[in-house]
């Protein structure tokens, strides 16, 4: 009667072992990705601007309420553009499809992804983020800014970095497609817990 106990109680267990290694592999990946080098770029672009917003915010007295709007505005703009880049990634990961395309050239899907964040520095923040805040905080002309804006370009893609990191998103998507569509809602929570939620901007009242 006692085996009989044991074993009904390992059994009852059973799926809650397989979920728990399931998350702590699930969670080495994610790890792996971000110690690779994937988000750099990233949080240097959300340092940068959040910065800059608590720059705006350490002398906000002297704005009048429409040109705070219109700061603040830009920022949650800004910010979900940049944060894009994060759930674009998640998505990926999370669709079969796209994981199949991903090993069949890793490295120009982490070019092409690094190219797009870029794509979002000079789009929002180089060409709306900056220019909002220069002719607010500092007096400057729109024409000026234009101009300025023109000579600017978002930096370049260290290559040293682009094997390492297709490296780590090749071990991801392996994992990711051994555990296949079962665990996909656990492995949305990983992703949701270690890849979205540490790395999202903050908010402008947290700033």
């Amino acid at each position: 009667m006692k085996l009989v106990k044991i074993a009904f109680l390992f059994l009852s267990l059973f799926p809650f072992v397989l979920s728990a290694q399931s998350v702590g592999s699930a969670e080495e990946s994610v790890y792996a990705l971000t110690d690779a080098g994937f988000l750099d770029l990233y949080k240097d672009y959300r340092a940068e601007t959040e910065m800059y917003v608590a720059l705006f915010k350490a002398n906000i007295d002297q704005y009048s309420p429409e040109d705070v709007v219109r700061m603040r505005s830009t920022y949650r703009r800004t910010s979900e553009a940049f944060e894009d880049f994060i759930y674009s990634i998640r998505n990926d990961f999370l669709d079969r499809k796209v994981r199949k395309t991903i090993k069949k050239d890793c490295e120009g899907y982490v070019t092409r992804k690094l190219e797009e964040l870029n794509g979002t520095y000079l789009e929002y923040y180089l060409t709306r983020f900056q220019p909002t805040y220069a002719m607010i905080a500092e007096g400057k002309s729109p024409d000026a800014m234009v101009s300025g804006v023109n000579r600017m370009m978002a930096p370049g893609i260290p290559v040293a970095l682009i094997a390492p990191l297709a490296t780590a998103t090749m071990q991801a998507v392996d994992f990711f497609d051994k555990k296949g569509d079962r665990d996909l809602l656990t492995l949305k929570e990983v992703l949701e817990k270690e890849w979205i939620k540490p790395h999202k901007f903050r908010d402008w009242d947290d700033i």
